[in-house]
């Protein structure tokens, strides 16, 4: 898997060597932090019945689905004390 800086040096290599190749590479830089951002629960929840990655209290990570206020593991279980979430893909 490539490094964040290889993947934006390689976006940068299809665009002429010009002054907006730092704003290029800024604007990548940013895109690549909001689609690695934790949102904390008590700022949004998920969708109903999205599956997603979540993060705990004690900063274990879990892939589960959120429904009916709760994150729900595979097994059905609830999983208690989660701080934040993120989508597993960015649409």
């Amino acid at each position: 898997m490539k490094t964040i800086e290889q993947a934006r040096d390689e976006y940068l290599t299809g665009h002429e060597e010009d002054s907006y190749n730092e704003w290029l590479s800024v604007g990548f830089e940013e895109g690549v932090k909001f689609a690695q951002a934790w949102i904390h629960v008590s700022y949004e929840l998920p969708d109903e019945n999205e599956t997603v990655l979540a993060k705990t209290d004690y900063n274990k990570l879990f892939v589960c689905k959120y429904e009916e206020n709760d994150f729900l593991l595979n097994s059905g279980s609830i999983l208690k004390s989660v701080t934040h979430w993120r989508p597993i893909e960015i649409k």
